[in-house]
């Protein structure tokens, strides 16, 4: 599942056998770029590895979003995409710390919810149902008071995991690609442990942006009439919170 695509639809047999027919380029590029997999129904019940969070509505809507810290797939008209996407990263980024020996972890500032990137969620809570398509729901306050509970951490006894099960940890939760972790992981590998202050940028949705952009640049319309993943009519929040983490 690591290397899964960021998007996933699951679709008809017609669907499939025209996409896999060249019908329609700019799908079948980005299946070739590894950003997207099409489904049929019955090849979606027979692939074992494949997580869904729900089963397929079998309503020309069944578009799918990688969670890559859980290694499952989120429909993307779930109302809590958002809020899954931020506890779990929140969830595997303080695991991957603790593993590294951090003895204390607490979060400096609160939740930075600037509605500023376009290409993303229709942030509209009157909405979140995913009405007609198009990507409704909110990310809650509550559930930014939750992940600072679950992100800040503090045992003084605390001592590093090796190397190779920090690195192990980092690849199977989706954390390989984080620059900052990366660096800690390979201070730890020389230095057999660490030691000081240090302050990290955690930052949310980028994968949720990323897929919906994926999402605009092909022929949706092709899955369903209703679906609607425009960029003039999606836009997702920058979600970012200062970690203070002492080893």
């Amino acid at each position: 599942m690591q290397n899964s695509p960021d998007l996933l639809i699951i679709t008809d047999a017609d669907c499939v056998f025209q996409i896999t027919h060249d019908h329609f380029p700019d799908i079948t590029n980005s299946i070739e770029n590894g950003n997207l997999m099409v489904l049929g129904y019955e090849d979606w019940r027979n692939n074992e590895q494949i997580q869904l969070k729900s089963k397929p509505l079998c309503n020309g809507n069944d578009i799918y979003i990688l969670n890559p810290y859980t290694n499952r797939y989120i429909q993307a008209s779930d109302s809590e995409i958002l809020d899954l996407f931020c506890e779990d990263k929140s969830l595997v980024v303080k695991e991957a710390l603790v593993w590294m020996g951090a003895k204390h972890i607490i979060v400096e500032d609160e939740v930075s919810d600037k509605d500023t990137i376009k290409g993303g969620l229709k942030i509209d809570a009157s909405t979140a149902n995913g009405i007609g398509g198009s990507l409704n729901t909110t990310f809650s306050r509550i559930t930014s008071v939750n992940i600072k509970n679950t992100i800040e951490s503090e045992d003084f006894e605390r001592k590093a995991k090796s190397f190779n099960e920090v690195k192990s940890y980092m690849q199977t939760h989706g954390l390989s690609g984080d620059t900052k972790l990366t660096l800690l992981c390979d201070r730890l590998k020389v230095d057999g442990k660490l030691s000081g202050k240090e302050r990290y940028t955690l930052s949310y949705l980028n994968e949720v942006d990323f897929a919906l952009k994926v999402l605009a640049s092909i022929n949706y319309k092709v899955f369903s009439s209703s679906l609607d993943f425009s960029l003039e009519h999606n836009h997702i929040h920058s979600i970012t919170k200062s970690l203070l983490i002492e080893f």
